[in-house]
């Protein structure tokens, strides 16, 4: 099983790191790390999330983080497709997204 991640996915992570950088480096080097590790280990427990608010994803909050990371899991492959901070307004964020 392998880990793609998005453009848009992609995007948001460097987003958070410029803003969380922007105030603290290292704070951001740590959130990094911290999403990226998430997003690993959904490969050894892809259904760890729960039901996405769209079809066919998953949504799974980070416990130590205010971020979740949406996603596809497939038998092979484990689809990063965004990464949200767990104060927006999931649903106008995808619509916005899927409007672009």
């Amino acid at each position: 099983m392998q880990l793609v991640i998005t453009e848009p996915a992609e995007a948001d992570l460097k987003n958070i790191f410029s803003y969380i950088a922007a105030q603290n480096i290292r704070a951001a080097e740590r959130v990094y790390r911290e999403i990226m590790f998430a997003a690993k280990r959904l490969l050894e427990f892809p259904n760890i999330g729960k039901t996405g608010r769209v079809t066919n994803t998953f949504e799974f909050l980070l416990a130590d983080l205010p971020y979740m990371l949406v996603y596809r899991a497939t038998k092979e492959e484990i689809v990063l497709l965004a990464i949200f901070h767990s104060k927006m307004d999931l649903r106008k964020q995808i619509q916005n997204r899927n409007n672009s």
